[in-house]
């Protein structure tokens, strides 16, 4: 899966960066990609999200942010919103992960991701995640309607 061949390969060389104390991940890294969804080599994984969120969305919209984030044992996301205005909806494929891997949370529910899930949700709400007891790695993504 060449999205998760990425992550692994930048691993190192962001780690540095993610541990920034502001990031909202923690034990885990974030690299700073500029919206990876749109590169040609992920063609085919954007195609695969898109009919999903085409099953739900009835307008047209842009990805105007993706970023992948890997998170090691013990890694977790700290509660978070996304720019409110900038961003209709939000969404988080699980790229490698299973039940251990630490839920997706948000006020009154607790989502367990696992390998090729895929989530939509509003990213002006509050979210976060549980420690993982084992590694997982995901791509994220924020969009806004068009048109």
């Amino acid at each position: 899966m060449a999205p998760l061949g990425t992550v692994e390969f930048f691993k190192d060389s962001f780690r540095s960066q993610s541990e920034n104390k502001q990031s909202t991940t923690k034990v885990g890294f974030q690299p700073l990609m500029d919206n990876p969804i749109l590169w040609d080599q992920f063609q085919d994984l954007k195609n695969e999200v898109e009919k999903i969120i085409n099953k739900y969305i009835n307008q047209k919209y842009v990805f105007t942010m993706s970023w992948f984030v890997s998170y090691d044992k013990g890694g977790k996301q700290t509660p978070h919103l996304h720019q409110e205005g900038d961003v209709d909806f939000s969404g988080i494929v699980c790229l490698i992960g299973d039940k251990k891997s630490g839920a997706l949370c948000f006020k009154n529910r607790k989502l367990q991701m696992t390998q090729g899930d895929i989530v939509l949700f509003n990213g002006g709400e509050v979210h976060w995640t549980e420690e993982a007891i084992l590694p997982k790695s995901i791509l994220a993504f924020d969009c806004r309607y068009v048109g």
